[in-house]
């Protein structure tokens, strides 16, 4: 298990930065945890988009998934080009409702919802959210391999 940063800014980015973004790899699996602005570019460096395999995203503010509509297009125009693509699962927080809503697709990513004390098994990983006082829902993740 290797976590790579892509970004670390908060609130938006900082010249030549990226606002939080993490490459989580298992073996050969790569997840996403948070997809802030400019996180992309960075995650690209390391793995293309044809080996993204799942998303996390702790909570739903811009600074940590302000790249998912950029991401979406991603995909969308990778089909595109002929390239095979399958189908990202993301998982993340319910709330705020008028934000989830936008991560909703076109068959281009599947979304999964979390909560409190909840456990996920994901490419031999277990990973557990946490509750955190944050203004929106939020979850910090243990993750064990």
């Amino acid at each position: 298990m290797r976590l790579t940063v892509l970004g670390t800014s908060g609130g938006f980015p900082a010249a030549g930065k990226a606002t939080s973004g993490y490459l989580l790899t298992i073996g050969e699996r790569n997840i996403l945890i948070d997809c802030g602005s400019g996180v992309l570019a960075n995650l690209f460096r390391f793995v293309p988009i044809e080996r993204l395999d799942a998303v996390i995203l702790t909570h739903l503010h811009y600074d940590h998934i302000s790249d998912m509509q950029v991401l979406k297009y991603a995909i969308d125009l990778t089909r595109k080009s002929g390239r095979e693509m399958a189908a990202i699962p993301v998982i993340a927080p319910a709330s705020p409702e008028q934000i989830a809503v936008t991560l909703q697709s076109d068959g281009n990513l599947i979304i999964g919802q979390i909560s409190h004390g909840s456990d996920l098994k994901l490419f031999e990983a277990t990973i557990r959210f946490v509750a955190m006082e944050h203004p929106v829902e939020t979850y910090g993740l243990s993750i064990e391999h």
